[in-house]
C-alpha cells in the first residue's frame, strides 16, 4: 500500500498516538506505507501541532460539509496547499478533495479530513 492512499481512522488514531516521527515512521512501515524520514517529521508536526486554526481547519473541525461551510472545489490542499483542487462528493456525509497540483487526494467526512 502506498501512503498516498487513504488512511484508516484507526491508523489516524495510532498516528495521534506515536511521541516521536520515527515511531510515526516505524507505524508506516508496518502499515505498508513509504514514508521518508523527512515525511514522517512533517507528517508528525501536522499530527501535534499546537495554537489556533485556520479558517479551513476550523470549517473542517466544525463538520463542514452540509451548506455553504462544507468542502468545495478550490478549497487549499492540506499537502502543498494549492487551491487547483477538486471535491467529489461520495455521499451526503463523505466526499474526496483531490488536488490536480500534487496528486493528494484527502477523504472528508463530516468530522473532518484524513490526509492521504
Amino acid at each position: 500500500m502506498d501512503w498516498e492512499q487513504i488512511v484508516t481512522p484507526e491508523l489516524l488514531s495510532k498516528a495521534n498516538a506515536c511521541k516521536t516521527p520515527e515511531e510515526l515512521l516505524v507505524l508506516a512501515g508496518t502499515a505498508g506505507m513509504e514514508l521518508t524520514q523527512e515525511q514522517a517529521a512533517e507528517y508528525f508536526a501536522k499530527l501535534h501541532q499546537t495554537g489556533e486554526l485556520s479558517d479551513q481547519e476550523l470549517d473542517n473541525v466544525t463538520g463542514g460539509g452540509c451548506g455553504k461551510g462544507g468542502p468545495k472545489s478550490g478549497d487549499a490542499c492540506s499537502r502543498c496547499g494549492s487551491t487547483n483542487t477538486t471535491y467529489q462528493s461520495v455521499t451526503y456525509k463523505k466526499g474526496y478533495l483531490i488536488c490536480n497540483s500534487c496528486g493528494a487526494k484527502v477523504e472528508i467526512y463530516l468530522s473532518g479530513p484524513l490526509i492521504i
